[in-house]
């Protein structure tokens, strides 16, 4: 049987707007916690009422501490109105992920069922090993850890700092490293030194059981890695493929209106331009062998070889003798058509 959670969600966004991916989200969530959502924004009435149906305290307001100020803010009206004590455990996750594509219930008792005191979906092995730490989109604490004084000291710390990558560095690093110290130990569903919801195998590894796909995956700076947008562009099969009930469509509509209706098709386009470029390749190859011969394939089929390793070997001859006066040994004068020297 389930144990009994709260949630800390910890929430952003410019256009002060609950988005219907949001709403899924907490919608699943809810399912296994109680949530107390926290938006580093205000919200009106209206987006307010979106919320009703599925968290039990909604603080609005901007603090600029990013996520962990929000759960910061989540932690201590819980803790001030004695909640915590109520619960088995305690989630503190955000809205930088689409999904879930897997019931969170499975991913909780995965998590409950390993000998750690906290977990997560992703443990990153930072620095070569050295800084291993539970990613702050999903974070899941056993109640001896957010009971502890250690766990409280932390939470109270935290206030504004000048970057994101400040913030990562001190308190999403920081709360795995103060906890490991205190003898606290970690679990993640993922455990590797590649951060993979951020790589080329974002969406594979959803088909092997993560539940989550990364929003910032879709911003225009990945796309300019060639094989990314060859194995990103199977998100929407993939996602059908695990989780059939979950509406697609809320992925693009938040990139729509994130980035504007151009946006939202330029990165369509683009994704099919570098598809077309990487196609023409099996149309039209043209390169020069280890051999020395220029070789032309169409369909993947040889077309046209010459050799031109003697007309290099002639160029550098006269290269030689311009530059020196007299004919100096050409580098490649020993070199046979054949790929090897001569004897």
């Amino acid at each position: 049987m389930l144990k009994k959670n709260l949630a800390i969600f910890a929430s952003y966004d410019r256009e002060q707007i609950v988005h219907e991916y949001v709403l899924t989200y907490l919608r699943e969530l809810s399912k296994v916690a109680d949530i107390i959502f926290v938006s580093d924004n205000s919200l009106s009435q209206a987006e307010q009422e979106k919320l009703k149906p599925y968290v039990i305290q909604c603080i609005c307001h901007h603090h600029g501490m990013y996520d962990f100020g929000s759960y910061k803010l989540g932690y201590l009206y819980a803790y001030e109105n004695h909640l915590l004590e109520k619960y088995d455990g305690l989630i503190m996750c955000n809205d930088s992920v689409f999904g879930p594509f897997y019931p969170l219930a499975k991913i909780l008792e995965k998590i409950n069922s390993k000998k750690c005191d906290f977990g997560g979906c992703m443990k990153l092995f930072y620095r070569e090993g050295k800084d291993p730490h539970i990613q702050s989109y999903f974070i899941f604490l056993k109640k001896q850890v957010f009971m502890s004084s250690v766990f409280h000291d932390f939470m109270v710390e935290i206030s504004m700092l000048d970057s994101k990558e400040s913030v990562i560095e001190k308190y999403e690093i920081g709360l795995s490293k103060r906890l490991e110290t205190n003898g606290f130990s970690s679990y993640g569903l993922l455990e590797n030194s590649i951060n993979l919801p951020y790589s080329n195998d974002a969406v594979a590894i959803i088909e092997r059981g993560f539940p989550f796909l990364k929003k910032s995956l879709f911003d225009y700076h990945f796309f300019k890695n060639d094989a990314y947008c060859r194995k990103i562009c199977d998100y929407k099969k993939i996602i059908s493929k695990v989780c059939p009930d979950y509406d697609i469509n809320q992925i693009e509509n938040y990139n729509t209106k994130k980035y504007g209706w151009l946006c939202s098709k330029l990165y369509i386009w683009a994704l099919k331009y570098y598809l077309i470029f990487n196609i023409k390749k099996v149309f039209f190859q043209k390169k020069v062998t280890k051999k020395g011969r220029l070789l032309i394939k169409i369909l993947r089929i040889p077309v046209y070889s010459k050799s031109i390793i003697k007309k290099v070997t002639h160029r550098l001859d006269l290269i030689c003798t311009l530059k020196s006066g007299n004919k100096k040994e050409n580098p490649l004068r020993g070199v046979s058509q054949a790929g090897g020297l001569s004897k």
